[in-house]
């Protein structure tokens, strides 16, 4: 592992960017699809009621994979002092979600590519994205296999340095 990557304040910096973009995808991906939706209802949507159809529509429960995500990272952050191995968990989850296709027209990133394909500021956004997530420290799968328990422990962390 290089200097850079085992200094504890470097890590945190990284986290910080990746978040950052995150949150930037989060907020194209949300506006596109509103967009979307106040074409096919014909008439612009209020935040509130959007955030309301958001919640209560099923066919919005996948972008709770990507909100819970940025919970994680904002709860390993918020521990200020990201380790290697955090990063890697984080590597993990990014590619699993953004980068690795999969047959369910359903999940996550089947959704996500095909906003993707209809909305330019969100391809900029993944883009930079694509890069922070290759740019992280690589793991084997199977070292990823406790992957959850650990994204729940970063929020235990949280909550008892509060």
């Amino acid at each position: 592992m290089k200097n850079s990557q085992k200094n504890p304040n470097h890590q945190q910096e990284i986290l910080k960017k990746l978040r950052s973009v995150l949150m930037s995808v989060h907020r194209n991906l949300i506006g596109s699809l509103k967009s979307d939706r106040e074409q096919m209802v014909g008439h612009a949507i209020s935040p509130v009621d959007w955030l309301q159809l958001m919640i209560t529509l099923p066919e919005y429960a996948w972008l709770k994979t990507l909100s819970g995500l940025m919970s994680d990272f904002d709860a390993l952050i918020d521990n200020h002092e990201v380790t290697g191995a955090e990063l890697q968990i984080a590597r993990h989850e990014l590619e699993n979600l953004f980068l690795k296709s999969s047959s369910n027209a359903e999940d996550f990133h089947s959704k996500y590519t095909q906003a993707l394909r209809r909305d330019s500021d969100l391809m900029l956004d993944h883009g930079q994205l694509r890069h922070l997530i290759l740019g992280l420290p690589p793991t084997e799968s199977s070292e990823m296999s406790d992957s959850t328990h650990t994204r729940l422990a970063w929020h235990q962390k949280s909550r008892t340095r509060s």
